[in-house]
């Protein structure tokens, strides 16, 4: 038995046309092949794209002592250093207990603010992780009366 293809033109789409003749979606030879719901799905996987390439540079890092340093001067972006290694150091307990010259040892002096007074140690960051920062990440340490890292924190103003 042989199969048989039906002609060229019975495999192109139809699109009907409202009565006024004119689709609301007018988009020429593309409107052809995309409706309304195909549409809303591009845009939503561009949109995820879009936002996947935006924090593709924000991935944690493992701390490194000399990029800490140097992330005082860094540009206010979410690929700032302080900010990548910042979760994993507050999560890791690293700091708490050690004494205020071994923090400054492994952290570089505090940065200099009016931020934050209820704090002993403030570190920034960076800008704040979001699709619009309009704020700093800050890391504030406070010491017990031992003088050690008792609280730890990663705060925004």
């Amino acid at each position: 038995m042989a199969l048989s293809c039906p002609p060229n033109n019975a495999l192109q789409r139809t699109r009907v046309r409202p009565a006024g003749g004119r689709s609301p979606l007018s988009l020429g030879p593309l409107g052809a092949f995309l409706d309304r719901a195909h549409l809303m799905a591009l845009a939503v996987a561009l949109v995820t794209v879009a936002a996947c390439a935006r924090d593709a540079g924000a991935l944690p890092k493992s701390f490194d002592s000399q990029a800490w340093k140097a992330g005082d001067s860094a540009p206010h972006s979410p690929s700032a250093p302080r900010l990548k290694m910042a979760d994993d150091l507050v999560a890791s307990g690293a700091l708490r207990g050690l004494r205020r010259d071994a923090v400054i040892n492994l952290l570089g002096p505090p940065t200099k603010t009016d931020k934050w007074k209820n704090w002993d140690l403030v570190y920034w960051l960076g800008a704040e992780r979001s699709y619009v920062s309009i704020d700093s990440e800050w890391l504030v340490l406070r010491l017990g009366a031992d003088g050690r890292v008792r609280d730890v924190r990663i705060v925004k103003d």
